[in-house]
């Protein structure tokens, strides 16, 4: 199993590590793609994408409280940028119907009315949310699985000793999670 990661780094970077291990020790060394990661400089991203894309399970859209709202250097809205790598990665999703929209801090999913017409799908697709404070990461892995794309589960990898919440000053995740294995680049058309 493969799984996609499209995400805008600065709504929710302290989610990203502890997701990606997650998904690593649960699935595999090669089970995220992660476009920052992976993509290569000067590659042609729309087509690098729906490449990346393609053979993935799933599409986790990794969705802020600022996901929405996220402006360029002009002030302009970047969802609105027909080029904005995050709407390219949800498209593509759409049309592979390979999108599970991850919440974070609290994030609301988008209205209809609030996204591009050719991501506008993503407002009907069922969230997952995800809170820090819970000791397995994914509060709801049962929507995952039952998500219609036939995923396992993310609930079965190992609980951390301090089962409901961690203990205040402690790490964030259990060390006995190895760390994410480096994954070889996408290849290119």
């Amino acid at each position: 199993m493969e799984f996609y990661l499209s995400y805008r780094g600065d709504d929710v970077a302290r989610h990203l590590a502890p997701l990606k291990q997650r998904l690593v020790h649960r699935f595999g060394p090669n089970a995220v793609i992660d476009p920052i990661r992976e993509i290569a400089p000067g590659s042609d991203y729309r087509t690098a994408v729906e490449t990346a894309i393609r053979p993935c399970t799933a599409v986790i859209v990794l969705i802020g409280r600022q996901w929405l709202e996220a402006t360029d250097s002009n002030g302009r809205r970047r969802l609105d940028d027909p080029n904005d790598p995050v709407r390219l990665e949800i498209a593509a999703a759409l049309d592979l119907n390979r999108a599970i929209p991850v919440l974070v801090d609290l994030a609301r999913m988008p209205l209809p009315q609030e996204l591009p017409a050719e991501i506008v799908k993503l407002a009907t697709c069922m969230p997952v949310t995800i809170d820090m404070l819970d000791s397995l990461w994914i509060e709801q892995p049962s929507r995952v699985s039952n998500s219609g794309l036939g995923l396992p589960t993310l609930s079965g990898a190992p609980t951390p000793p301090s089962a409901a919440r961690p203990t205040p000053g402690a790490p964030e995740w259990p060390s006995t999670l190895p760390p994410p294995s480096p994954r070889p680049p996408v290849p290119r058309p």
